[in-house]
């Protein structure tokens, strides 16, 4: 499994960041398969959002039958 992924974290940074609202926090990205491979080794940290986290943001898909991204 791949660690990090500086793009895609940079990606989600700018995408949600607001510079006026100072808030400092650092995104968790990861993809499907590397949220089965945290979960398989037993990452309580990604099971506890999974189970406990709320969705802050879902963004459509364009032309793709409804599918979503989700932050």
């Amino acid at each position: 499994m791949k660690c990090f992924r500086p793009d895609r974290f940079v990606e989600v940074k700018r995408i949600i960041c607001n510079p006026k609202t100072k808030l400092v926090f650092s995104p968790l990205v990861y993809t499907p398969k590397e949220v089965k491979g945290r979960i398989s080794l037993g990452d309580d940290f990604v099971r506890e959002i999974l189970e406990k986290g709320e969705v802050l943001y879902v963004k459509q898909k364009e032309n793709n039958g409804g599918n979503q991204d989700r932050l």
